[in-house]
């Protein structure tokens, strides 16, 4: 038994689907159901690579198609090289 107070990460990866994606947050397909709450990061490779941290706001208890989840994001957090990626992939998006 450890007599100090130790914080640990465990990793695990799941592979999630961009349903939509905004500069705030993401609606995402995973095959996981993740509680409210959860902290998270999420890498994605648009025009170059974006990894961003969030936090999921919700999700939905019904399994949509190939029995993914639908789970709501914040992005908390990402920096400046993600961010462009992100805005160039939307402003390519939206033309």
């Amino acid at each position: 038994v450890l007599q100090f107070e130790e914080a640990v990460g465990i990793e695990l990866r799941h592979r999630a689907r961009f349903m939509d994606i905004s500069l705030n947050g993401a609606l995402l397909a995973c095959d996981v159901k993740l509680p409210a709450g959860t902290h998270a990061k999420l890498r994605a490779g648009f025009a170059s690579p974006c990894v961003a941290d969030i936090v999921i706001r919700r999700h939905d208890d019904r399994p949509q198609q190939h029995g993914t989840f639908g789970l709501g994001a914040v992005l908390v957090s990402m920096d400046d090289r993600s961010r462009r990626s992100l805005e160039q992939f939307l402003r390519k998006a939206s033309e």
